[in-house]
C-alpha cells in the first residue's frame, strides 16, 4: 500500500480471485448502465454522469469502441434502438 502511495495510485487490496479487479469493477458498471438503459436513460446521459464523476468514459461508450472499427451500427445504438429489449451475454 505504501509503495502506491508513494507512485502517487490508489492501491487495492484484493484475495484471490479470478479476473483483472479493473475488470470486475467494470463489469459492474456495466451492468448498472445497462439497467438505467431499461428505465428509459439515454446512453448519453449514463455515460455523460459518468464523465463528470471523473471516469475518461463512460461504460457504454467503452462498449462501443470495438464497433468503431467495424461496419455497421455501433453495439449500444443497435441494442436500443430497436423496440425489443436484448440483455448482453454477461447478464444471462
Amino acid at each position: 500500500m505504501a509503495f502506491a502511495k508513494r507512485l502517487g495510485k490508489v492501491a487495492v487490496l484484493a484475495r484471490v480471485c479470478d479476473g483483472f479487479i479493473g475488470n470486475r469493477m467494470f463489469e459492474e458498471y456495466s451492468r448498472q448502465a445497462f439497467f438505467m438503459l431499461d428505465e428509459g436513460a439515454r446512453p448519453e446521459q449514463i455515460d455523460g454522469a459518468l464523465k463528470r464523476w471523473g471516469m475518461a468514459m463512460g461504460p457504454l461508450a467503452v462498449i462501443d469502441l470495438p464497433a468503431a472499427t467495424s461496419p455497421g451500427p455501433s453495439a449500444s445504438v443497435a441494442r436500443w434502438s430497436s423496440p425489443t429489449v436484448l440483455t448482453p451475454e454477461f447478464l444471462t
